[in-house]
């Protein structure tokens, strides 16, 4: 991790809030939400856990399911694209 952790607005609340699922409370997922809406270094962040599939837990403002999607759609979408692209 770099630094851009010690900026996060996650550091100053309690970590198991981001761990919703545990739990199993959609409020509780929405107020960790809301955390990552106002944090300066959500793009880090995400970028940090679509590079660590074993991260779980929200990071950068999506769930665990949500960064699975991305990861396989960023799979396919360099194959779809790439028959049709010439230079």
């Amino acid at each position: 991790m770099d630094d851009w952790y010690t900026q996060a607005a996650c550091r100053q609340v309690d970590p198991t809030l981001f761990f919703p699922y545990k739990e199993g409370s959609v409020r509780t997922m929405h107020k960790a939400l809301a955390y990552c809406d106002a944090c300066p270094v959500r793009l880090p962040c995400l970028e940090e856990a679509l590079l660590d599939p074993g991260l779980s837990g929200i990071w950068g403002g999506t769930t665990t399911e949500e960064r699975d999607v991305i990861r396989r759609k960023a799979m396919i979408l360099p194959k779809k694209f790439s028959k049709n692209f010439r230079l």
